[in-house]
């Protein structure tokens, strides 16, 4: 059974989102009521710090806050577990490791701008049903995205490295 896990990035959204799935005919289950989940198709994680450990369970991992102009969030959490990830166009405040990731063939990004509301539909529904349909195809996203991620491990200390010698040669002169 495939099933949809939101995680509302604030708590007061909880309950708006819960009842925006409910209208639009799903059963829905929360984190925080565990006996509403066993046969919900929509399952609302209602706490807060727990979405990087439910990664695990994804077989594809939609990046929110990038169908927006918001900048989106970081695609770090699901690559650390070999997800399938997908972010909508709007990636700015991740858009060194996004750019690297689309790059290597580590990430799917649909690309139509938030005015054009039917056209991101299309496309996640497009990039989803493919990836849901081709396990292998999903299972190597995920595995670069990995691949990519460790690749990429310990870069802020050696930068941090690299600046401090140029300080020091700096303070010598």
């Amino acid at each position: 059974m495939t099933r949809l896990l939101l995680a509302p990035r604030h708590p007061e959204r909880f309950d708006a989102v819960a009842q925006l799935a409910e209208r639009n005919g799903f059963a829905v289950g929360r984190r925080t009521l565990p006996s509403t989940s066993r046969e919900a198709a929509v399952l609302i994680l209602d706490t807060v710090g727990e979405l990087a450990t439910v990664y695990r369970f994804a077989a594809i991992a939609f990046v929110g806050g990038s169908l927006v102009r918001h900048g989106g969030h970081s695609i770090l959490e699901p690559a650390m577990y070999a997800k399938a990830i997908v972010t909508g166009p709007s990636m700015e405040n991740f858009r060194q490791i996004v750019e690297e990731f689309r790059a290597h063939g580590g990430i799917r990004q649909i690309v139509a701008e938030e005015e054009n509301r039917s056209q991101q539909i299309q496309q996640l529904l497009d990039v989803f049903l493919q990836l849901l349909q081709n396990a292998k195809e999903r299972n190597e996203l995920g595995k670069t995205a990995l691949s990519l991620l460790e690749k990429n491990r310990g870069a802020t200390e050696r930068t941090s490295r690299v600046m401090a010698a140029v300080f020091e040669e700096l303070r010598g002169k």
